[in-house]
């Protein structure tokens, strides 16, 4: 029996794994190279927003002379560390993964995020372990 779908499309912070705790950790880390103590004072600022918009906020708010793609993509190896080393999958997550990979369905997140982490990945370990 051919599915009735090829491939499945996932958000990955609230569905897949909950990062929201971590975001304070991983700007913090980005303002440090900066110079910058950062608390998590500004959360609600960011919260929700883009990667760009998020480093156009510090940028702002802090005064950093770097060129906003230069924190865009510091931004982006942090949260990729955390990631991959820190967040975990939810458990419900990990086995609807595990079903769809039995059925040899395509993987995607469907948020910038998602897909820097993935393409961070080694091809060989990208089925549905770091999605």
């Amino acid at each position: 029996m051919t599915p009735a779908f090829h491939a499945v499309i996932f958000d990955l912070d609230g569905v897949l794994a909950d990062s929201e705790p971590w975001w304070n950790q991983i700007d913090a880390n980005l303002l440090a190279d900066y110079g910058v103590t950062y608390r998590g004072e500004y959360h609600r600022n960011v919260l929700g927003v883009s990667y760009r918009l998020a480093v156009e906020f510090y940028k702002n708010a802090f005064h950093i002379s770097a060129p906003v793609e230069e924190l865009m993509r510091r931004r982006g190896q942090i949260a990729t560390e955390f990631f991959a080393n820190r967040v975990g999958l939810f458990s419900s997550a990990k086995a609807t993964l595990e079903e769809l990979r039995q059925m040899k369905l395509a993987s995607r997140t469907g948020d910038e995020f998602g897909e820097r982490l993935r393409a961070s990945i080694p091809r060989a370990d990208r089925n549905w372990k770091f999605v």
